[in-house]
């Protein structure tokens, strides 16, 4: 398999999700949901949530935000922009509660929020609301690396009284998320600096090393000094060395074909919340592949979860909205999932799609892919028949392999198959819906 051979360069503003259709779970449309969670609570009910919950409808006199609580600010973490995905059917304002530090002791270093993902979720039109943690006990696990016993932090809980004060300005019918988000970037240093006071504090309450005070009080004294601009340069820099590290190796995740290439992906955000220096997200989709000046880059899981594929598909609407610059022919954007004990092989704009997932995507009608479909089992997977959905929906490629009696050389040749297929009847703009 080539390494780092597909590079792709686009622009990106805001992306239209009005017309987005979820198949996976969302925030219901009506206010009175079935899960407890989505049934409007009250400002006192907020100040007063256990720090283990991370989703609110809110009811804020007469306006109701749906909230997701972010446990890191790291991307790659805990899902969060599955939480995300879930809230993008909501009819209120969205809201994103992001800690700008976790911490979890340990001497590892933190997590910090980048200015990139504040600038993403803007495109999104989300809110995003930084808050940090006050609180934590102090705790005992094994070392993975000398297995050695270390304190740790657990069961940290976010200042609720800090984000409401937050909230309730948010709430207000002419607080938009650009100005909102905008204001967060500017001050990004004062709340690096609040958040880190707090883990001070917790340091000296519990006697767990955070590694936080020292890296952020350097992070604090950059910014003061050279500007936020400077600042974020460096860590700019950062984030593209590990992009490139990314690309040189297969991650727990993937599952490449044979012919799959590596590909890097850099987007420019320009959606204006105060940072004259470009603002940049790069991103490493799983696969890329290449059919004459055709580009198809995925983002391919295996045996994942539904958390796995909402948050690929929120990402997907990132990638499918970008205007990307640096490449001559058409360049599509998908999502494959591969389960090790199933079988069979179904695409999301398959010609007998509606009619197979009438049965589940029990059998396959389709004749380039019947051979593979003679006992399929991919449907008995709900997560499998969502993400299908999804892409069905949205007018985009999802496939889904089953992979249990394939070898790589069937694996790759079914996917090469259901890839051509897509591109010879794609109903999709090719570069995504140019950026707005």
């Amino acid at each position: 398999m080539a390494v780092d051979s597909i590079y792709l360069h686009g622009r990106l503003s805001s992306i239209d999700t009005s017309k987005y259709r979820c198949n996976f779970e969302t925030f219901p449309q009506k206010l009175e949901g079935v899960d407890a969670e989505y049934v409007p609570v009250s400002p006192q009910e907020f100040l007063q949530s256990s720090f283990e919950r991370s989703i609110w409808r809110l009811k804020v006199d007469s306006t109701h935000l749906d909230i997701a609580q972010w446990e890191t600010p790291k991307r790659t973490r805990t899902y969060p922009l599955a939480k995300c995905y879930r809230q993008l059917g909501s009819p209120f304002k969205k809201v994103a509660l992001i800690p700008i530090i976790k911490d979890e002791g340990s001497g590892v270093n933190p997590d910090v929020l980048g200015i990139e993902t504040i600038y993403l979720l803007d495109a999104y039109g989300y809110f995003v609301v930084t808050t940090r943690y006050i609180d934590a006990r102090a705790d005992e696990r094994a070392s993975s690396r000398t297995k050695e016993k270390i304190k740790v932090l657990r069961d940290q809980a976010p200042d609720f009284e800090h984000a409401f004060g937050k909230l309730r300005i948010v709430a207000a019918n002419e607080v938009t998320p650009r100005a909102w988000n905008r204001g967060e970037v500017l001050h990004f240093g004062d709340s690096l600096e609040k958040a880190t006071d707090a883990y001070q504090r917790i340091q000296e309450k519990t006697g767990v090393r955070c590694s936080t005070i020292a890296s952020c009080r350097a992070r604090i004294a950059r910014i003061r000094q050279d500007g936020l601009e400077s600042y974020w340069g460096d860590v700019d820099a950062s984030k593209r060395r590990s992009q490139h590290s990314e690309t040189s190796g297969i991650q727990p995740k993937e599952h490449l074909a044979l012919a799959a290439e590596k590909v890097r992906v850099d987007i420019e955000l320009h959606n204006d919340l105060g940072v004259n220096s470009p603002i940049q997200i790069h991103l490493v989709p799983d696969e890329g592949w290449r059919f004459g000046d055709t580009r198809v880059a995925l983002e391919k899981k295996a045996n994942p979860t539904s958390s796995d594929l909402m948050d690929a598909l929120f990402k997907a609407l990132a990638f499918r909205s970008a205007k990307i610059t640096n490449q001559a022919g058409q360049v599509y954007f998908g999502i494959g999932a591969t389960y090790k004990h199933r079988t069979g092989a179904c695409w999301s704009q398959c010609p007998e799609f509606q009619t197979c997932s009438k049965s589940q995507f029990g059998g396959c009608r389709w004749e380039p892919l019947k051979s593979l479909n003679e006992a399929s089992t991919i449907g008995q997977t709900e997560a499998a028949r969502n993400l299908l959905q999804d892409g069905h929906a949205n007018n985009f490629l999802t496939f889904v392999l089953g992979v249990q009696e394939m070898n790589a050389v069937i694996e790759t040749a079914a996917q090469k198959t259901i890839i051509e297929a897509f591109l010879s009847h794609s109903i999709e703009e090719p570069n995504g819906p140019a950026a707005r």
